[in-house]
């Protein structure tokens, strides 16, 4: 009866009741719930536009708005256009950076409008709502599962679907909002600023430009919390994304459009990024020269978490930021192909970080002409070997701020180095110390996969750390599985045969070698039985799933090629699962292959004898403890 009752609540837990759920854990957070078929509004309109004159009205009450300009920015907001992506640029520019409103009054001062308040989140109107229909294009009639508000704009759409429903998987949530209403609803993505998707226990969130693929958990509160799945995952995204301060921190600085593109990119950042960001930001303050050491701090992020995000929205923070005042920035790097990667992001990025003096520099006298005479503002990108032997100051600014991109190699090399010439002792230090001297009184901060005991002592403690580990356990990234092989190496031969001739005409100094003591032991098998044995265990291999394996390998984006390139398994289980070969084609191709490696394994022992090496061997089938006894005897004989 027990287990009875179990099957009938998890049946009763379908979509509705998962809306409900959520619905209560924002109003845990503060926002006031509303259901849709309460508010009264024509089913066209996305905006609910009496709370957006609300919010309007009681901000700008001192200053006199009038009725007809709370009309005029709402009508300005409705008559945004352009494509989906186009016009959800447009509002995001103006959520985020404000506006000029000309005044009704031309006497009047015009009025510098902000939609949402940054600086005190309870000045803000925020809503969550269910069952709110709209009617978009053809008559068409859409109903979001959940729309959270922010003074009556719809900034995140939420959909969801039921963990127990079969057949159903917020894959299907992802369709839904990028397919069907984006098809029939697209004016309510105007203004998105991410989506959501649940079924309870699975719950991510994304750009509604991006693939399925980039979609995320959001898996703390804090950011020194232990990451949870399941349906804590659930709790951790409304608390922790939601939480009123925070979703204004995310829309702010943490939302990405480059200047110009191709395709229709928007970022939106992880939370690995999202905490990341502000704890160097909090460090950088804390220690920023003259008062502080200008040890900004070291971040610690496992190879592919996107730290290069990191760093752009760290830019965004520290330009943006009345505290610091437009700082320069220099975002710096030790070799060329980062400096290019990390110059074609920042420089068509101007808008996003703030300044249009965003530069990659090609030489230390044109970063020397672009600090003379500036006191605030700009980025400039270079690499550390620009910082060569020259102790000519660039800038003695305290609003200098150093970002070191691999901070665990060349930036770190402060020591001085002595040389003994024929002129006599010359004297030189590495990249870093030369670097810091340019820039006596700038802020250091440091990125890096690896941090090593110099990256600490330049740039300062380890500020926060995202490990590979968690990167695989989020789905950045792809666990590591390291198999031995044979490097692939393409020989000049020209090269070869003129190493060869060297060493034919040049005398070596001859080396001597310790002895070595050794015992080699060698498994004796008959050769149809080894075939007997290849052949089942090949078999067993299939059978347990090794197929799969390689299919996971190709879904997860390992290009067949390089599969079929590492021979044996790989080669013929790749051909497979593309369709190149049946299943018995395959097995057929590869045992032959795995009983000719197996051969060229025994004529490689031969060889050794040959070659004087004394193998001893076990016959096969004996029993473990006459293998073991006969190991033991020759150990003693050594």
């Amino acid at each position: 009866m027990q287990n009875t009752k179990g099957v009938n609540a998890m049946a009763n837990f379908n979509e509705h009741a998962l809306e409900m759920s959520i619905m209560e854990l924002f109003k845990d957070e503060g926002y006031t719930y509303v259901s849709g078929d309460q508010i009264h509004r024509e089913r066209t309109e996305v905006l609910l536009t009496d709370d957006l004159k609300q919010y309007l009205y009681n901000r700008y009450a001192k200053d006199g708005i009038t009725p007809s300009e709370v009309d005029s920015v709402i009508l300005m907001l409705r008559n945004i256009s352009g494509t989906i992506y186009e016009a959800n640029k447009a509002v995001f520019k103006l959520l985020c950076d404000g506006f000029i409103l000309n005044r009704e009054d031309r006497t009047q001062k015009d009025l510098y409008i902000e939609l949402i308040d940054f600086d005190t989140p309870e000045n803000n109107i925020f809503k969550v709502v269910n069952q709110f229909e709209i009617e978009g294009v053809n008559n068409q009639l859409r109903i979001p599962d959940g729309i959270v508000f922010v003074n009556g704009i719809p900034v995140v759409v939420l959909e969801f679907k039921s963990a127990v429903q079969e057949n159903t998987t917020i894959m299907d949530a992802y369709k839904q909002l990028t397919i069907r209403y984006r098809r029939d609803i697209p004016e309510i993505f105007k203004y998105n600023a991410f989506v959501v998707i649940s079924d309870g226990a699975n719950n991510k969130y994304g750009s509604f430009f991006s693939p399925y693929d980039f979609f995320y958990a959001w898996r703390k509160i804090n950011s020194d919390d232990k990451e949870l799945d399941g349906i804590n995952s659930l709790v951790t995204m409304v608390k922790g994304l939601f939480r009123k301060d925070r979703l204004l921190e995310v829309i702010k600085d943490f939302i990405y459009f480059p200047d110009n593109s191709d395709k229709d990119l928007k970022i939106v950042c992880r939370y690995p990024q999202f905490f990341a960001a502000n704890k160097l930001y909090e460090n950088i303050k804390a220690h920023l020269r003259p008062e502080g050491d200008g040890k900004g701090g070291t971040y610690f992020g496992a190879t592919g978490c996107g730290k290069s995000y990191t760093m752009l929205f760290l830019t965004r923070m520290l330009m943006k930021s009345k505290y610091f005042s437009s700082p320069t920035i220099l975002i710096i790097t030790d070799r060329t192909d980062l400096d290019d990667q990390l110059s074609k992001q920042f420089v068509g990025s101007k808008k996003y970080i703030g300044d249009e003096t965003v530069v990659s520099i090609e030489s230390r006298e044109k970063l020397r002409e672009e600090l003379q005479g500036r006191e605030s503002g700009g980025v400039y990108l270079t690499t550390i070997q620009k910082f060569t032997e020259d102790l000519q100051l660039l800038t003695d600014r305290t609003n200098v701020i150093c970002i070191s991109d691999e901070a665990h190699r060349s930036q770190i090399n402060l020591d001085q180095k002595v040389k003994i010439t024929e002129s006599g002792v010359q004297k030189t230090y590495g990249f870093a110390k030369y670097l810091h001297d340019s820039l006596p009184n700038a802020t250091y901060v440091g990125f890096t996969g690896t941090p090593v005991d110099g990256t600490i002592e330049v740039f300062g403690g380890v500020v926060d750390a995202y490990t590979m580990t968690e990167a695989v356990k989020d789905g950045i990234t792809v666990n590591l599985v390291y198999d031995g092989r044979a490097a692939k190496v393409m020989l000049n031969q020209d090269k070869v045969r003129q190493i060869e001739e060297y060493y034919a005409h040049t005398p070596v100094d001859k080396r001597s070698f310790p002895l070595l003591n050794s015992l080699i032991i060698g498994v004796n098998i008959d050769r149809e039985l080894r075939r007997e044995k290849i052949t089942r265990r090949l078999r067993q291999r299939l059978d347990e799933g090794m197929i799969d394996e390689v299919r996971r390998l190709i879904e997860q984006g390992i290009p067949p090629e390089d599969l079929i390139y590492y021979g044996l398994e790989y080669k013929y289980l790749t051909l497979y699962v593309i369709g190149k070969l049946t299943y018995d084609e395959m097995f057929n191709q590869l045992e032959t292959a795995i009983h000719q490696f197996a051969k060229r394994q025994m004529t490689w022992f031969r060889g050794m004898e040959r070659r004087g090496f004394t193998i001893h061997w076990i016959n096969v089938q004996w029993p473990m403890e006459e293998k073991i006894a006969f190991v033991k005897s020759k150990l003693k004989e050594i």
